[in-house]
């Protein structure tokens, strides 16, 4: 497949929402097929892989979009959940958890193409809102019980991530697939407060471990 061809433009695709009123966030996946494990294992390894991805945003957040894959082996499983946790900004590192939200079902999971041999998986899920003003981290770890691996599709910019894979860590060599919509009004001060004051939690990357 060309892949100059197949990459459809992911804003695009999403921006007909009606959760959201504008784009806050965006990076656009990269096509390379490349994923990264984020997976709470319901069988046997529990959460074992997390993604840390940084975003920069200003207004509310209410609604996140992410692509995904299947590898180990590359076929579609069964997820039963998603957790999405943001952080505040510690120094360019991850700060203090500001809200964590646990979803029951696949996130609207839907097929978006396939890249580098792997089926890609759009999901699209609204969320409490969350307001934010200006760099902070998200992590998004599917329930799903193993085999087969699942992992977020890696993004063209290069904003930090990093991958805490059984407790070693490592920076990614990208960031993530990722958008986020929402309210464009500014937050006020007071309601950032706690944001860049957590304990930093870097992780390390790994790409679809085999």
């Amino acid at each position: 497949m060309n892949k100059s061809m197949a990459i459809i433009a992911f804003a695009a695709v999403l921006s007909s929402s009606a959760l959201a009123s504008s784009v806050l966030y965006f990076n656009n996946i990269d096509g390379s097929g490349n994923a990264y494990a984020s997976q709470n294992d319901t069988n046997t390894y529990g959460t074992y892989a997390i993604v840390y991805a940084s975003f920069n945003a200003v207004g509310t957040i209410n609604e996140a979009l992410w692509v995904g894959e299947y590898f180990n082996p590359a076929q579609q499983g069964q997820i039963t959940g998603f957790t999405l946790n943001f952080y505040g900004d510690n120094a360019g590192s991850v700060g203090s958890l500001v809200s964590s939200q646990h979803f029951n079902g696949n996130s609207s999971e839907a097929f978006y193409g396939n890249y580098g041999g792997f089926d890609s998986y759009l999901y699209d899920q609204a969320i409490t809102p969350v307001s934010w003003n200006g760099d902070g981290w998200v992590s998004i770890v599917a329930d799903l019980g193993f085999p087969p691996q699942w992992g977020i599709a890696g993004g063209v910019n290069n904003r930090l991530g990093y991958q805490d894979f059984f407790g070693s860590v490592s920076q990614l060599g990208q960031s993530i697939a990722l958008q986020l919509n929402g309210d464009t009004a500014v937050p006020e001060p007071a309601s950032m407060a706690a944001l860049g004051l957590g304990v930093a939690a870097l992780i390390r990357k790994r790409k679809a471990a085999k």
